[in-house]
């Protein structure tokens, strides 16, 4: 509870600093506004999120492609809450981009709360805990924080679901940089699971949380790790899949 209190504490002298800004667009918003977004970046975030998968047509809410690199079926199955097309300049990209820059808990705790209220009630599983995808400690350095750790962990405080912190990365290659075989080889080397992982983990259903999915070679490499340790599914899930 302290340390709770010590963080919210933090965010409202910086909101007072540096007036807050929406996710979407940057514009200006009130630090008493009751929405991370400004009223236009809302709207267009629930279109996206009504969009029909462009590779199934399915509703998204339907919706399960698979994951390319997944060819062992390690992963039960993966949802996300909106499309990225990292070409276009859309709320979807701002939003991704800062979460991924600037540590500001109000957008991580919205986001969990959207996974919560989409993704959650399309589990049918029981026994359940929360792993999530690290970032590098080169990132975690250069940036602050962690953005799928801060998203996992405030899913976790909603869903009351423990966390577990079993998963590393040690890589210092930019995935992003990398084409899709590069991207499964530098995954297979810098993903690594604790020794004693599997006391938390066996026999139980792993939401597996992560920002956003491209290629699906991190989420993989660390749906195999989890199930060599004994979790007994893994669900993914994400913000956005690349489209």
């Amino acid at each position: 509870m302290a340390e709770c209190g010590f963080r919210e504490l933090i965010d409202k002298f910086l909101d007072i600093l540096f007036p807050p800004r929406c996710p979407g667009c940057g514009e200006v918003i009130s630090v008493n506004a009751k929405d991370v977004f400004c009223a236009e970046c809302r709207n267009k975030w629930e279109k996206h999120k009504k969009e029909n998968c462009r590779k199934c047509g399915q509703p998204l809410d339907k919706c399960w492609c698979g994951v390319p690199f997944d060819k062992n079926g390690v992963i039960t199955n993966e949802y996300h809450l909106v499309q990225y097309d990292k070409m276009a300049n859309t709320v979807i990209r701002n939003l991704l981009y800062n979460m991924k820059n600037y540590n500001r808990s109000i957008v991580s705790d919205t986001v969990a709360v959207e996974m919560y209220a989409e993704l959650y009630p399309r589990l049918d599983y029981g026994n359940l805990i929360i792993a999530y995808v690290p970032r590098s400690a080169m990132n975690i350095k250069r940036y602050g924080h962690d953005q799928s750790e801060n998203i996992a962990y405030s899913f976790a405080k909603i869903a009351e679901i423990d966390v577990a912190d079993v998963l590393v990365n040690t890589g210092k290659a930019n995935q992003k940089k990398l084409d899709p075989k590069q991207r499964r080889l530098n995954a297979e080397k810098s993903y690594h699971i604790i020794n004693g992982a599997g006391k938390y983990i066996k026999d139980k259903t792993v939401i597996l949380i992560d920002d956003v999915l491209t290629t699906g070679a991190t989420v993989t490499r660390c749906a195999h790790l989890l199930k060599w340790k004994g979790a007994k599914r893994v669900i993914v899930f994400t913000i956005a899949r690349t489209i």
